[in-house]
């Protein structure tokens, strides 16, 4: 029970979840149409807390998506907090923005990090072989199974099963702890 409320973390996640599907929509207009925007680096430092709301910062590395682009390219990131294809193809995409929010989910809730070993090396190892980082559950028992749903769909293997949009993963985690 140490740290933030259950309540106050579902509510920074929620913010987050907002965030990144405000990006992600091709609603940017820069002066040549509509775009959307992938952040392509999610991880804890990138999100901040201002008040009683977190808000999604630093956009060093990201991709302007046209309208007909469902996916970027890029090798850059933060390789602990990368989906499998980012780190291993350099693909990204918006399900790749979710597995990374679903890594800091896993951390928030168990205080743990989801993968065993930080090095990048160890991470290509450990998405080449499939068997993904631990899950929620596999270290707490007790963990409310709302999260441990809304970070095992973020944290599948394969881009497509994971959510469509983060108001997916907020939503899952809203049924928690009711």
């Amino acid at each position: 029970e140490p740290g933030i409320p259950f309540e106050q973390l579902i509510s920074y996640m929620q913010d987050a979840a907002k965030g990144l599907d405000f990006l992600n929509q091709p609603q940017h207009d820069l002066g040549s149409g509509p775009i959307a925007i992938q952040h392509c680096d999610v991880k804890p430092a990138n999100i901040v807390t201002i008040g009683n709301s977190a808000m999604i910062c630093d956009f060093g590395l990201a991709k302007i998506l046209s309208r007909n682009q469902a996916t970027a390219t890029s090798a850059a990131g933060t390789p602990a907090y990368m989906a499998p294809e980012q780190l291993l193809r350099g693909e990204t995409s918006v399900q790749s923005d979710l597995y990374s929010l679903g890594l800091i989910l896993f951390e928030l809730f168990t205080a743990q990090y989801a993968h065993p070993s930080g090095s990048t090396s160890d991470l290509i190892k450990l998405h080449k072989t499939e068997s993904g980082p631990v899950r929620p559950s596999d270290i707490f028992e007790e963990i409310d199974p709302a999260v441990d749903a809304a970070v095992r769909r973020c944290l599948d293997a394969d881009p497509g099963s994971r959510p469509n949009n983060a108001a997916t993963v907020a939503a899952l985690l809203t049924l928690g702890k009711q």
